[in-house]
Order: structure tokens, then C-alpha cells, then sequence
């Protein structure tokens, strides 16, 4: 029989004190093997680890087989990948069994901040959005702790059948019945009780069309693993009146004020609104109140006075389904000041030849830190590139650039830092800082319902402007943030 793998850990890491005082970053988390893998499996491993998020929320490093090797190898090759700047340098994931639907999550610093590493088991499926939700602190590392899976049992011994616990997703509970008012009825008043690690509870306010169930669930990173209760989950629903739907935002911070005083825990500036049943299409509304949070020594109508003449600002929003981008994430990394209300980069999108890597080659031509950039500090949108056939049947070249290029600002609508009327182009196959690109603003209020106008009307709709890639987003920057002039050229 073989040697069982050597999953000790050292006692400290002390290493990851340098990642104390850091905003974390959405880097990717890497996916080791102790076991023998061939190349296509451990591939599909990966793909499930991150089914449940964005691909490249999981990637193979550099190294990623250390068969033979030991769970400490794993973690000193890990130190030293973190200091790159390429990985998530705290959580990692290790396969263990080749046979084994069950992967080993490893942090290198538990959420004590004492750098003393711990393990885990959980399903491929939940592992990456479990890290992710650790990244943010919605979870901690001794909740997560409790919801593990047995280790699996060695395939070696006979007869000796995988452990396995059960699923420990259960049925959803309403938060509160259709037709509730901002009186809150008994479920609605419950006790928030003790917020998540990040610090304080979200508001989710919703208007009675809302499937508030569903809603809440998909926007909770790391759900499917929490009590069915509801009792550690980060978001708190509360339903809207009936009468308020016109008027959802205005009298969600009109009462927020005096919720906060019923719930303590609650973030106080920023909260979400869920004002639309279609919010896969429409999204949600994350709130900025203007207020410093004191309900000290005021009474519930003060309370609903002062929410009545606050100001607030809004931003529409995406309910996806992963956390990498997820509206809580959002809401939690602007409480804690890493991303600001108002970005302070733009995003442009590019658009770049059929042709292989053509489009990392742009993207790293016009911005060289392109791959490092952290979520909200992306300066380039991957647009795609034209076919031929598209071309052909969109009435030629220019026509059809405008119907996709207002296509996929449909996509990026919720991204803040997104500029739709301003967008770059590369007719070379193989991209450099020096090539040739062209500089193109559309005379275009962002109205995403004028594709075909556009379209019809693109000789008189389209100014370009010629430079080289690696200025191009410089250029486009000082236009929109009004330091210089656009001195585009109509295009004939």
C-alpha cells in the first residue's frame, strides 16, 4: 500500500504579516496536485473548482505538480509565488486524491492574523467561491472550518469507501412576506445578531415584484454552504411597501436611517435596493447616503426626517452568478474605502484582428499592467473581433463595428468606469506599443436602444483619431476627463 500524503503544515508563516495592512486583491487562486494527473485532468479539475465563478478565478501556477512532495513544499513554493503579485498569496488549493471529487483548501494565514496556516476539505464545485468569500471576509476562516467535508478515505485501503458528509445546502427561508411595510413585522424585526467578519450586515431592500428568496441567495457569496437560518449570512432583506414601488430608492433611504438604529449592525452609507423583477437584465441599485451614521438620541420620526432630506447617490449594479464581481463585493470593498464611489480610472474597449493572441498583445500593448489590474481598476475591455460574415451581413465594416461595439456596452452597463461613446480599434495582427491604432468616439448619449440609428448614420456619428497603442489610452483619458480637446476626424 502506498505512503499517505504528508499534509502537515509548519506551526507559523511568518511571511504573510507583509499582507496585513494590504487591500486585498481579486488575484487568482492557484491549484496544486500531490497526486499523479495528466494534463487534461487536472485541467478539468480546475475548470470545477471555479464552476461556480469566473474561469480564471482558479489557475494553474507555474508549478502546480509536486507529486511525491509534500503539503509543506506546496506551501514554501506558494510564499514565493505570492510575492510576485500573480496569485492570491493566502488561500490555495491542493489535489490530493486523483480519484477524489474532494480538494484540500489551504490558507496560509487564518483569519486571527497570528500567519498560522490551517486546511480544509470541500467539493471542487464550492471551492472557488468558498475562497472567494474569504477573500472578502463574508465568511471567516472558523466558520468555514465548520461546514468541511470528511477527508476522503485513501483509495488504497480496501473496501475503504470515500467519506462523505451531507449536503449541507438546505431550503431558503423568507425573510419577510409580500406586502410587508417599513413597520417591520415580526420576521422582518428579528435580530440581525452577530455581523459576518467583515464587520457590519447589507441592507437589501426590495419592492414586493422582487423574487426577494432567489435574490438574496444568488447575491450571498457562499449560500450554498451557510445555515439555512440565515443567521451568519452578510445580506439582510427587508421588503418595501407596496405604495413605495415608484419611489423604491427615495423611501429605502428615507427609512434607512431609523433601521439602522433598530439594527445596529447594519453598513450605514451604503445599502442596495432591488427595484426591478427582471434584475438579471436591470441589476440593482447600491445606495450612497450622505450621512455620518449617528442615531444617538433620536427618535424613529427624526430618524425618518433626516432619511428624507439626506442626500444619496445611485449606481446600477449586477446580480451575476459568481462573486468575483457580485454586488456585495461591491458594497463591502467601498465600505472599507479599497474602491471608490466614483472610479477613478476610465475603461475603453478594444477591438483587435481575428488572429491568434491578438488580443492579449493590444491589451498589453496599450496598457503593459493590463493583466495585473485589480476588479474596479481594469483600464481596457476585451471587446472581441470582427468576422467576416458579421461584417457582410451588417451592411459593411463601419455599420456593423457600431451594432457590436453597442452590443457589448450592453454587457459592461454596469460597470462604472466603463465609457461607451469612446472605443479603440487595431487592424494589426500582431499588436505592439508602436502599432498603429484608431481612436474612435461615436456622437452617442450611451442609449443603448440607437444601435441601428448609429449604424444608419455612422459617417456623420463617427470621428477618428490616429496614434500609436501605447499613448491611445492616455489620449482618450485627457478627452474625457476634459484636458484636451477631441480633434477626431470624420470618417468618409
Amino acid at each position: 500500500m502506498a505512503n499517505p500524503p504528508d499534509l502537515t503544515l509548519p506551526d507559523v508563516i511568518p511571511e504573510m504579516r507583509q499582507y496585513h495592512d494590504q487591500p486585498e486583491d481579486f488575484l487568482p487562486f492557484a491549484l496544486y496536485t500531490l497526486c499523479e494527473l495528466d494534463d487534461k485532468t487536472l485541467e478539468r479539475y480546475r475548470q470545477r473548482c471555479a464552476s461556480r465563478c469566473d474561469d480564471d478565478t482558479v489557475k494553474l501556477p507555474p508549478k502546480a505538480r509536486f507529486v511525491g512532495e509534500t503539503l509543506r513544499q506546496i506551501v514554501a513554493s506558494h510564499v514565493q509565488l505570492g510575492r510576485e503579485g500573480n496569485f492570491d498569496p493566502i488561500y490555495l488549493l491542493v489535489c490530493v486524491y486523483a480519484d477524489s471529487d474532494l480538494v484540500l483548501v489551504v490558507t496560509l494565514d487564518d483569519h486571527d492574523l497570528e500567519c498560522r496556516p490551517g486546511q480544509l476539505w470541500t467539493s471542487m464545485e464550492r471551492s472557488g467561491l468558498m475562497l472567494q468569500s474569504l477573500n472578502i471576509w463574508n465568511t471567516d476562516w472558523f466558520a468555514a472550518k465548520e461546514n468541511s467535508l470528511a477527508a476522503p478515505s485513501q483509495p488504497e485501503n480496501e473496501g475503504g469507501d470515500v467519506e462523505t458528509a451531507p449536503d449541507t445546502r438546505r431550503s431558503v427561508i423568507n425573510d419577510s412576506p409580500d406586502g410587508a411595510t417599513d413597520n417591520e413585522n415580526d420576521q422582518q424585526d428579528q435580530d440581525y445578531g452577530t455581523p459576518p467578519p467583515l464587520g457590519f450586515h447589507i441592507q437589501v431592500y426590495t419592492t414586493p415584484d422582487v423574487e426577494q428568496d432567489s435574490l438574496i441567495e444568488q447575491m450571498e457569496p457562499g449560500s450554498s454552504y451557510k445555515k439555512a437560518d440565515r443567521s451568519d449570512w452578510g445580506c439582510k432583506a427587508h421588503r418595501l411597501t407596496n405604495s413605495a414601488k415608484q419611489d423604491s430608492i427615495m423611501n429605502a433611504a428615507r427609512i434607512h436611517p431609523y433601521r439602522c438604529l433598530k439594527h445596529p449592525t447594519l453598513e450605514k452609507k451604503y445599502f442596495i435596493v432591488a427595484d426591478e423583477a427582471n434584475y438579471a437584465d436591470e441589476g440593482v441599485a447600491i445606495v450612497h447616503l450622505d450621512w455620518n451614521g449617528r442615531t444617538e438620541r433620536m427618535s424613529a420620526d427624526e430618524l425618518h426626517e433626516l432619511g428624507g432630506r439626506l442626500d444619496y447617490q445611485v449606481q446600477r449594479a449586477e446580480v451575476p452568478d459568481n462573486a468575483s464581481r457580485a454586488v456585495v463585493a461591491t458594497v463591502c470593498m467601498l465600505a472599507q474605502g479599497y474602491e471608490k464611489w466614483q472610479p477613478k480610472v476610465k475603461q475603453f474597449a478594444i477591438y483587435y484582428p481575428n488572429a491568434s493572441d491578438a488580443d492579449i498583445k493590444l491589451a498589453d500593448a496599450i496598457d503593459p499592467k493590463w493583466v495585473k489590474r485589480g476588479h474596479g481598476q481594469e483600464r481596457v475591455a476585451l471587446g472581441g473581433s470582427m468576422q467576416g460574415d458579421e461584417i457582410e451581413s451588417g451592411g459593411g465594416f463601419w455599420p456593423a463595428f457600431i451594432r457590436r461595439h453597442v452590443a457589448y456596452c450592453k454587457r459592461q452597463r454596469f460597470v462604472p468606469a466603463f465609457v461607451r461613446p469612446y472605443f479603440i480599434h487595431c487592424g494589426v495582427e500582431e499588436p505592439s506599443a508602436e502599432s498603429e491604432v484608431q481612436v474612435i468616439k461615436l456622437d452617442w448619449d450611451g442609449d443603448l436602444r440607437l444601435a441601428d440609428v448609429l449604424a444608419e448614420q455612422y459617417r456623420s456619428k463617427t470621428s477618428v483619431v490616429k496614434t500609436s497603442a501605447s499613448t491611445a489610452y492616455g489620449l482618450l483619458t485627457d478627452v474625457v476627463n476634459g484636458k484636451v480637446e477631441w480633434q477626431g476626424v470624420t470618417i468618409s
